[in-house]
């Protein structure tokens, strides 16, 4: 049976992955990292800042919202929780608009797309959406990855953690 819609997908994400002629996804991706990270935490360096400012618990929590993604917004949302992250109703809290810093990111799609060309005749605008929000995804992991991890060691008196991750989703500890 011939394959339609999205079922080529998976067979898409395995071949850009695995390219070797061109740019393989993991190039595509080190190489956006290497460029958003300064930017990316210049840019919630003061939020993050402000919402600890004074407290001696908790944790401020810098999460991604899958939503974003799919409009294009690349908004963050950051929170200071008292208790449990996400549990709080209402948390001091702000929504950063990060759309400059990934503007790079939304082109590399571009490369992608044209490097599925290669293999995959018509790549369908279904197809190339779900492959954009794959690589998105991607790049906001692997984002949370290169943040220097924060440590009990440097979890001193007057510093509450600063946690990373998806909105609702698992978090881990980072410096910034």
């Amino acid at each position: 049976m011939e394959q339609t819609g999205l079922e080529r997908v998976d067979d898409m994400k395995a071949y850009v992955q695995e390219t070797s002629n061109d740019m393989t996804l993991d190039m595509i991706a080190e190489r956006r990292i290497g460029t958003i990270w300064t930017e990316f935490v210049r840019a919630v360096q003061a939020p993050v800042k402000n919402l600890a400012e004074q407290k001696t618990e908790g944790a401020v929590v810098v999460s991604y919202l899958r939503s974003s993604v799919v409009t294009g917004s690349h908004v963050f949302y950051i929170a200071y929780y008292n208790g449990e992250p996400f549990v709080e109703e209402e948390p001091e809290a702000v929504y950063l608009d990060l759309r400059h810093v990934f503007e790079d990111a939304e082109t590399d799609c571009v490369e992608i797309i044209r490097i599925l060309g290669k293999k995959f005749m018509r790549v369908l605008d279904s197809e190339k959406e779900e492959i954009r929000r794959w690589y998105l995804y991607l790049i906001y992991e692997r984002l949370g990855a290169s943040i220097k991890p924060q440590t009990e060691e440097n979890h001193t008196a007057g510093k509450i953690p600063v946690l990373y991750g998806g909105y609702m989703d698992k978090l881990h500890w980072i410096c910034l």
